[in-house]
């Protein structure tokens, strides 16, 4: 089982769309694998965005 993180202390939130987003300054990762992993995380979604708005244009 993985370590126990502490409660995120929420210092700004923003209301973007349908998406709510919380900055919190005490989550810093600091675990390789685990910044590899959200790394390949953001990429695969960037890539769903891009395939999306292309079939939108056709």
């Amino acid at each position: 089982m993985g370590k126990k993180r502490e409660k995120p202390n929420i210092v700004e939130t923003y209301m973007i769309e349908g998406s709510t987003i919380h900055i919190a300054d005490n989550c810093m990762r600091k675990d390789k694998e685990e910044i590899d992993r959200i790394i390949d995380d953001f990429h695969a979604a960037g890539w769903a965005i891009l395939q999306e708005a292309e079939n939108k244009v056709g």
